[in-house]
């Protein structure tokens, strides 16, 4: 684990089922097939693959709220796939309409449609900057989770007209670390996810036992990305909560031992240890997220959004140290102010006694208000659907000004 200057920071994000039940990925046959443009005010552009479509999928619920809003304004929201495959995937989870469009020219005229005010992106893709050619829309970045990690302040920020930010802890990490960013950029919408947690799957089984949540991240692109305890820790805190009793949920990240064979054996052999423990166990690769943040005691996560979702739900959480020596990790962050586990010497007993205690809850609590702000029921959706009409309503008056100020007749 390496400790990084808020100097230094913004340069490494630069470098770059037996007996048990088994929540599978979600898979709908078929190619999409290329529709022509519609008239949506708003469209989510995901460049990803099937493997990163959860990036897209937890932003459905949100945008679908927001389309509630705009629709009847003559608006609406759209999403546009830069990869044919993943259409039928977002189109089984959403009535919204998802189109692909694989090629430039099937991306520039989706955002030069008439109505298009503003351009979504959920991750860093380098194909997002073929979308952000397209001067007309507003395009703002989303992000797929608040956390510490170094690829949240990457200066690629300062290519999108806004920021949608968790609170004032992601605006102050983006002010330390990127040199002469325009905070005007930022507006804090929390975290909307957390306004609605879907039930269980279905034949989720019952169980007397408290439940631990683990969900280790994956093994990353860089070194300053090798944040995942999957290999350091993995099997033997599953080990230690199957010895004290607590019943298990085990969610890897969609990526987890995609880049490296030792950490798919170790996900392969958690997964071999929680079907020979009994039915009451879970792994879950199912593509939705949210349920198990709802059902619960106690989250064992790594320096990924996992944990900040379980600061905002004020629900007991305890963070595994990375272990990797190049892992990016700041100073004063989430490390400092939750219950850690060191893969080193794993108390696992001790620090879920730690993360239970009052004092922890009261940390949580403060840690909450600074990430995400108001966390009350429905205060975050209406953030985030206050401030998209907020940009959409600017980016309207601006393309105004402009055709009054120039005569220049918008594309069409």
């Amino acid at each position: 684990m390496r400790h990084v200057q808020p100097s230094q920071l913004a340069a490494v994000a630069a470098r770059g089922a037996r007996g048990v039940l088994r929540v599978a990925k979600a898979r709908v046959p078929g190619m999409a097939q290329q529709v022509a443009p519609s008239s949506e005010s708003v469209l989510l552009v995901f460049a990803g693959g099937r493997s990163q479509a959860y990036q897209a999928l937890q932003w459905l619920w949100a945008l679908e709220r927001l389309d509630d809003r705009v629709r009847g304004a003559g608006g609406g929201v759209g999403i546009v796939c830069r990869d044919p495959d993943v259409v039928s995937m977002l189109q089984a989870r959403t009535g919204l309409p998802v189109r692909s469009a694989r090629t430039t020219r099937a991306l520039s005229q989706e955002l030069r449609a008439p109505k298009v005010r503003v351009a979504f992106y959920p991750n860093q893709a380098a194909l997002n900057f073929q979308a952000l050619a397209s001067p007309l829309p507003a395009h703002v970045h989303l992000s797929h989770g608040e956390s510490e990690k170094v690829s949240m302040v990457s200066n690629n920020l300062k290519s999108y007209d806004h920021v949608f930010t968790a609170g004032a802890a992601a605006r102050e990490r983006i002010a330390e670390h990127l040199v002469a960013f325009d905070q005007s950029k930022c507006i804090d919408v929390g975290r909307p996810q957390l306004d609605q947690l879907s039930p269980p799957p279905p034949g989720f089984p019952e169980s007397e036992r408290p439940t631990v949540l683990y969900a280790p991240t994956w093994e990353g692109d860089s070194a300053a990305m090798s944040y995942s305890s999957a290999l350091s820790a993995g099997p033997r805190i599953i080990a230690e909560l199957l010895e004290q009793g607590w019943r298990v949920i085990y969610r890897p990240h969609p990526q987890l031992g995609k880049r490296k064979r030792a950490f798919a054996k170790a996900d392969k052999e958690m997964e071999h240890l929680l079907q020979t423990a009994g039915p009451e166990h879970v792994v879950d690769r199912g593509s939705a997220y949210g349920w198990q943040l709802g059902v619960a005691d106690a989250i064992i996560a790594d320096l990924s959004a996992v944990a900040f979702d379980a600061v905002g739900m004020n629900t007991p959480v305890i963070v595994v140290t990375p272990d990797a020596s190049g892992a990016a990790v700041l100073h004063g962050g989430i490390l400092d102010h939750v219950p850690t586990l060191d893969p080193q010497r794993l108390r696992v007993r001790s620090a879920l006694e730690h993360a239970a205690s009052p004092e922890a809850a009261t940390r949580r609590r403060a840690l909450a208000q600074r990430h995400y702000g108001d966390t009350a029921p429905g205060a975050q959706i209406e953030r985030f659907i206050n401030a998209s009409l907020r940009v959409i309503e600017e980016r309207e008056a601006a393309l105004q000004a402009r055709d009054s100020a120039y005569g220049t007749r918008r594309e069409s």
